[in-house]
């Protein structure tokens, strides 16, 4: 599954630079090296065929256009610790048809479910 993934490790942290695979549903790992996810990064999924992902509790943060133009993309499943949606998060995910969205999500940017058609 780590093949799947280009990743950026910090001292304690790690962000997911690029999804790279080719699975339709894709559980983004919790830890990389013993150290927590907590990023998925600008672009890092954008355009891929995925249909459906599942965001574990690690995750805080979905930055600008993380899965922008995945118009196969049906379902996504965020973490209880979920902070922020960036801007473009998830625009032009026209077969977008559910999300779920925690409580603790304080933040979702401007057009982050722009053309969302579906939902």
């Amino acid at each position: 599954m780590l093949k799947d993934f280009r990743f950026e490790e910090n001292d304690d942290t790690v962000f997911v630079e690029e999804y790279i695979g080719h699975s339709k549903v894709v559980k983004i790992p919790a830890y990389i090296n013993n150290k927590p996810v907590t990023l998925i990064a600008n672009c890092c999924f954008f355009g891929c065929s995925v249909q459906r992902v599942v965001i574990p509790n690690t995750v805080r943060f979905i930055n600008v256009s993380a899965f922008e133009d995945c118009f196969n993309l049906q379902s996504v499943i965020m973490s209880q610790n979920t902070e922020v949606i960036s801007t473009k998060a998830f625009a032009y995910c026209g077969s977008l048809t559910s999300v779920t969205i925690p409580n603790s999500v304080t933040s979702i940017g401007k057009s982050a479910f722009l053309l969302c058609d579906s939902l």
